[in-house]
């Protein structure tokens, strides 16, 4: 394969590809003109489970392993249009939008380490804006460590620095600024009604400012999450 393949087409049930090109070095070099994801509209299931989380982190080791160089220059999933670049060692990009968001990124993989510095992450629905660094750690542990800058409404403004690895996710919340409302944020979490008596009738959020918090929260017991976040707040 030192003069590399050509393939012009690949239909699959699920999947489609267009102009494929293939050469193997030391490792594999691959260029897609255009990727087409099909959803399957039997797998309706969205929960999390830890052999989700597994897989995820078995497959960015892949890409160390085994890949020179990934581009896929147009990525199609239902209304969602991307592209993504991976270089050994060298810079990439994964770029993402449709009318419900966008999504700019910066990738860096080396030595089973992978870097993701998100640009921009605006969801337009909700109204949620994120910047900041994922960095997955493949060597030891299979861990990602995260310091997101999240903007949720002009609500709240924090700063979270998170710790995840196959079990479970460990985080600490810095605050910006004081919080005016939480209404908009408890409805898009979808809490559960203890969660709503708290934030609606036992405290009145916007005499408080939440300093900081900090918890962690099992995969497999997401509803129970709540249970585990210790917060600080001051009064005006």
């Amino acid at each position: 394969m030192q003069n590399g393949v050509y393939i012009q087409d690949i239909s699959l049930p699920n999947f489609q590809i267009k102009k494929l090109y293939i050469k193997w070095n030391e490792k594999l070099d691959i260029s897609i003109q255009e990727a087409k994801i099909i959803k399957n509209s039997k797998n309706t299931n969205t929960n999390i489970n830890i052999v989700q989380i597994n897989k995820f982190f078995k497959s960015l080791l892949l890409f160390d392993n085994w890949f020179e160089s990934i581009e896929i220059k147009n990525i199609v999933f239902n209304d969602i249009n991307a592209s993504f670049k991976y270089q050994d060692s060298k810079d990439g990009f994964l770029i993402a939008s449709s009318k419900n968001f966008s999504f700019n990124s910066s990738l860096f993989f080396e030595s089973h380490y992978f870097n993701m510095k998100i640009n921009e992450f605006h969801d337009y629905k909700r109204n949620i804006k994120i910047t900041g660094n994922l960095i997955f750690d493949g060597y030891y542990n299979l861990e990602l460590l995260g310091a997101l800058n999240i903007n949720i409404n002009n609500d709240i403004k924090l700063k979270l620095y998170s710790l995840a690895d196959k079990e479970k996710l460990t985080y600490k919340i810095n605050s910006k600024k004081n919080i005016k409302s939480i209404k908009h944020t408890i409805e898009m979490l979808g809490m559960p009604k203890e969660v709503k008596y708290w934030a609606y009738d036992a405290i009145k959020a916007s005499n408080i400012k939440i300093k900081s918090a900090y918890g962690w929260v099992d995969y497999n017991k997401l509803s129970e999450a709540y249970k585990k976040c210790t917060c600080f707040c001051c009064s005006k």
